[in-house]
């Protein structure tokens, strides 16, 4: 079929968190074989104080720890770089990458946190080599 449901996986990747301190909350791995592109989409609850960026990074080893690498390259990210701040109640927020790595994996980065806020993502793994994907 050509629709959303049947040539989209969505996957959880970042457990929607509580960050009331400075430093970076690290996501799920996301296993993006078959796929080869991704929406990252970030959204917020309360935010009281503080900066959250959102990296993303990717890797060819599924524990992300040798050779993971941000992805920074305009050419692959289609969107701005996400950022949130005291103003960013009850947002959502985007970002699309071209995949070149098996595994991929969002970090947020929070600085000049006091009280904080709540944030979460999911990822949408679109451009499957072979469909339905459910």
């Amino acid at each position: 079929m050509r629709d959303l449901e049947h040539n989209v996986k969505d996957v959880l990747a970042v457990n929607i968190t509580s960050i009331n301190a400075d430093g970076t909350t690290t996501g799920n791995t996301i296993d993006c074989k078959g796929f080869g592109s991704c929406k990252i989409v970030v959204f917020s609850g309360t935010i009281t104080d503080g900066s959250y960026a959102v990296k993303l990074f990717e890797s060819d080893n599924s524990d992300m720890n040798s050779e993971e690498t941000e992805i920074t390259d305009s050419n692959r990210l289609h969107g701005s770089a996400l950022t949130f701040g005291a103003n960013d109640d009850n947002v959502v927020k985007s970002v699309g990458v071209k995949l070149q790595k098996r595994y991929l994996r969002v970090k947020i980065v929070a600085s000049s946190v006091s009280n904080g806020g709540s944030l979460g993502a999911i990822a949408l793994l679109g451009e499957p080599q072979h469909a339905p994907t459910n």
